[in-house]
């Protein structure tokens, strides 16, 4: 019986843990010049188009951003492996630009520790309370 309780709380947590909980903060467009950050940026255009600005570097893939006059111009590089040969791939680059006054609103995400703790604990104690009353035989 501690067996199934230890490993449902294992896995609980590993899936929090790979998941978390993340909240999205709602910046403005000369904020975004001025971020550094490397947490993900969603933009929305007034057109009702999304787009996720990613700061992310990998062997595969990268993603960068900068402001050039009143635009944003993100490029966007990628390795796509080729199927019958996964050793071989093709390079694809993409750049959009997206001007200023077309962007509707700008959000960041960002890791939010106490929801995810909160979602930890809560999720615990439910697993908790209901094997210790299936324990208990009620």
């Amino acid at each position: 019986m501690h067996i199934k309780i230890i490993s449902s709380l294992l896995i609980t947590v590993f899936l929090t843990q790979i998941v978390g909980c993340y909240s999205s903060n709602n910046i403005t467009v000369d904020e975004l010049r001025e971020f550094k950050g490397k947490n993900d940026v969603i933009i929305e255009t007034i057109n009702g188009e999304n787009y996720t600005l990613k700061r992310d570097t990998t062997a595969q893939y990268y993603s960068n951003w900068v402001f050039i006059g009143d635009s944003i111009e993100w490029t966007e590089s990628r390795v796509i492996f080729l199927k019958d040969n996964p050793n071989l791939g093709k390079f694809k680059r993409t750049k959009t630009t997206i001007a200023e006054k077309e962007i509707f609103r700008v959000d960041v995400e960002e890791f939010d520790f106490l929801k995810t703790v909160l979602l930890s604990a809560g999720v615990f104690v439910a697993i908790v309370v209901i094997y210790g009353l299936t324990w208990s035989g009620l």
